[in-house]
């Protein structure tokens, strides 16, 4: 990764290390977006199928339709601030992997 990371800055790349503190709260207000939003979308059909969906997916659109206005305005906030966290960035380099994956010797 750091080899690639040098390689875009020769190529003229302005590089900056930055902790995105709004990543913390990003998973709990997408999941809240998510259920909100595809509750609305899907209303009629949860309204004359509901069996039709399958239980998990079922379980996120009722957590959607009981999901009050107020949480999810805040949730909205949340995400404009993901938004704006990112708004000066074109390329985003990360580990993906929380540890290096192991050397495997070639096979003679």
């Amino acid at each position: 990764m750091h080899r690639i990371v040098k390689k875009m800055e020769e190529m003229g790349s302005i590089v900056f290390q930055n902790e995105i503190l709004e990543l913390s709260t990003s998973i709990n207000a997408g999941y809240t977006l998510l259920a909100a939003e595809s509750a609305y979308y899907h209303h009629d059909m949860l309204q004359s199928n509901l069996e039709g969906f399958g239980t998990d997916v079922r379980v996120i659109l009722e957590v959607g339709v009981i999901t009050n206005a107020n949480h999810y305005l805040q949730e909205q906030q949340e995400r404009r601030l993901l938004v704006k966290a990112f708004e000066d960035v074109d390329v985003l380099v990360g580990p993906t992997l929380l540890i290096t994956a192991p050397r495997i010797q070639p096979i003679h």
